[in-house]
């Protein structure tokens, strides 16, 4: 598991609830879906710009485990958002483990590879973990 904390006390005291659980087709447009469940679930919760950026991440994301994660077309990409009373955590979830998760040097003329740039930069906390399956987490003030 890969995990980076850039929060001030070194872990999550936080007690997540899940709000909800969606399962989205593997197609090209997982990334506008999974938009469409953050405003759905969270623009009446938390900021605006915070939602701006739980949009942005997710979507980056759920791009990532489509383009990357060697999915079938009948595999489905899990988007999950918890709430805490101060923040809020965004796990996107596939049956894949191919695909590396670090950050690489983006393609700026292609205009990718700055998904987990963006991660590091927006997130409190995020992080990996893969058994079965290849989970990216990350976590946000709600305010």
């Amino acid at each position: 598991m890969y995990s980076a904390d850039r929060s001030t006390n070194g872990g999550s005291s936080h007690a997540f609830g899940q709000v909800a659980e969606i399962a989205l087709p593997t197609g090209r447009g997982a990334p506008r879906a999974a938009r469409q469940v953050v405003d759905d679930c969270l623009s009446p919760l938390v900021a605006p710009p915070i939602l701006d950026d739980a949009r942005l991440l997710v979507s980056e994301l759920v791009t990532n485990s489509v383009r990357h994660a060697g999915l079938g077309e009948d595999d489905a990409v899990l988007v999950r958002i918890l709430l805490a009373a101060q923040a809020l955590r965004l796990e996107i979830e596939n049956p894949g483990t191919a695909g590396v998760i670090a950050a690489g040097s983006p393609d700026r003329e292609a205009g990718r590879g700055f998904g987990l740039q963006l991660l590091e930069v927006l997130a409190n906390r995020w992080g990996v973990s893969r058994e079965q399956s290849t989970r990216v987490w990350f976590e946000m003030a709600r305010a």
